[in-house]
């Protein structure tokens, strides 16, 4: 876990949960659900080999 998480400001990502309003927060989760959709292994995979 360090590997993924180093460097990261806690403070920082605290204070924008803290602020971050209900609206804001289901766009938030809305479009991080869609990067997951659009980048996935199979997808890298593909754009790959259409590219060689």
């Amino acid at each position: 876990m360090d590997l993924v998480t180093h460097g990261l400001d806690y403070d920082t990502i605290r204070n924008f949960i803290n602020k971050i309003d209900e609206e804001d927060y289901k766009k938030l989760q809305k479009n991080i659900n869609r990067v997951q959709k659009e980048y996935t292994w199979k997808s890298h995979v593909r754009k790959l080999i259409n590219d060689y």
